[in-house]
């Protein structure tokens, strides 16, 4: 299978964009806005080494698929209510599991978005805000995962490390997040455009 690296480098370029966003505000809001500086007990060091990579991998990247998992479903379900074939009764049960899904995607990435908000004077925001007011109507929802994803990676940090070290050891975690960014951009991201369309 022949690499099409056009479509790479398109994926580069839209997860530079979330991160690098994200990362500077949140470097900018933290060492030069806020008063305060934000210390945890934590693992630091190698440990943290370790940690911070994996649950960037598994609690802010991998959901991006488990969401689309849950999201197709519900498409499929409102494809079969709109043909007419549902009977009226799942109408109850579709809207909780629909809410329960679009309200766990707000909870999973809002949370840690609001919470870096917070730590860095709010300077995360609105950028986020724009861009998804401005993207395409089939992916508003892949741009809001983007930035949840990499706020919640360099919420991470700052709880396992410390603000001190968001520059320049917290480089590492943005370099990180554009690299896994980039691979579920170029496999995830025509996925979710696709369920838009239908």
């Amino acid at each position: 299978m022949k690499l099409d690296w056009s479509e790479i480098g398109a994926s580069f370029l839209r997860s530079l964009v979330p991160v690098g966003v994200t990362y500077s505000a949140a470097l900018i809001g933290i060492q030069y806005y806020s008063g305060e500086r934000f210390e945890f007990e934590s693992p630091g060091g190698l440990a943290g080494l370790l940690i911070v990579p994996f649950f960037t991998l598994t609690h802010c990247v991998v959901p991006v698929f488990f969401y689309f998992l849950f999201v197709s479903a519900i498409q499929g379900m409102k494809k079969k209510m709109h043909a007419g074939g549902t009977n009226p009764v799942m109408l109850v049960p579709f809207l909780l599991f629909s809410g329960f899904v679009y309200l766990h995607i707000g909870l999973w990435y809002g949370i840690p978005a609001i919470t870096l908000a917070f730590m860095t004077e709010w300077l995360t925001i609105p950028v986020a805000v724009i861009h998804i007011a401005l993207a395409k109507k089939g992916t508003r929802i892949w741009v809001f995962l983007e930035y949840g994803s990499t706020s919640f990676a360099l919420l991470l940090f700052l709880v396992v490390f410390s603000a001190e070290e968001l520059f320049p050891v917290g480089l590492l975690v943005a370099l990180f997040q554009i690299l896994l960014l980039t691979l579920v951009d170029w496999k995830g991201r025509g996925l979710w455009m696709k369920l838009a369309e239908e």
